[in-house]
């Protein structure tokens, strides 16, 4: 140990050596469990956004082009009567469809709550985003190849939220878990090292305090200890 380290740690260059061989042996394992589950956390929580992001494209895709017969009879109450389907996607927030002028043609509100329908230019300006929890995107509404509205979904990240949360759950059991083996493991492991230690030291003080220069350490390995 180093100079620095010694005096950074000062109980620590106290312990005994079996002492400071399980904190070596918890701290590289801990330290390392818990950069595995940071790094599986953040993979799983992109891989989860994306699989949602790609389902409210799919989603948007097919009520872009069921709301398109809506548009051409110039029909909201068939248009808002197709947009209550989004009840059963329950992170979807709102919806609504614009006419091709950029007038409100149908909308839809989970819980039949009240929200701020935003501005048909503030809509096409942003075809897809993700700001303050919230997934936002358009789809143009087609008939023919002809541009006859545009729909706009919003929904919420609720859902990720709620799997991360369990999957830290998860982890953190796991983490806990595999800490309280290392230890277990940990305490049986040292004795390679530090009882070979113990016994040279306890030999070395018999010399010295016994004058008995006949002892002998026992030799029970062939490693660098012995």
């Amino acid at each position: 140990m180093t100079r620095q380290t010694a005096l950074a740690f000062p109980k620590y260059r106290n312990l005994p050596v079996k002492s400071k061989l399980v904190l070596i042996i918890m701290g590289t394992v801990f330290s390392t469990l818990i950069l595995a589950c940071i790094a599986s956390l953040a993979y799983g929580s992109f891989a989860q956004y994306s699989a949602v992001k790609n389902d409210l494209l799919v989603l948007a895709e097919i009520y872009a082009s069921n709301t398109s017969a809506a548009l051409v009879f110039d029909d909201p109450k068939a248009a808002r009567e197709l947009l209550s389907g989004l009840k059963a996607k329950r992170s979807i927030e709102s919806a609504v469809i614009y006419a091709s002028r950029g007038q409100v043609f149908a909308t839809y509100s989970r819980d039949n709550s009240p929200r701020e329908v935003p501005s048909f230019r503030s809509v096409l300006s942003n075809q897809s985003q993700t700001q303050r929890g919230r997934i936002r995107l358009t789809r143009p509404i087609l008939s023919a190849g002809s541009p006859l509205g545009t729909l706009y979904l919003q929904s919420d990240l609720n859902d990720i939220y709620a799997q991360v949360q369990r999957s830290a759950g998860v982890m953190t059991l796991i983490l806990f878990a595999a800490a309280l083996l290392a230890l277990l493991l940990a305490a049986k492991l040292q004795r390679v090292i530090s009882e070979p230690i113990r016994h040279l030291t306890e030999t070395a003080m018999g010399v010295s305090t016994r004058k008995d220069y006949s002892a002998r350490a026992l030799k029970v390995a062939d490693d660098d200890l012995g």
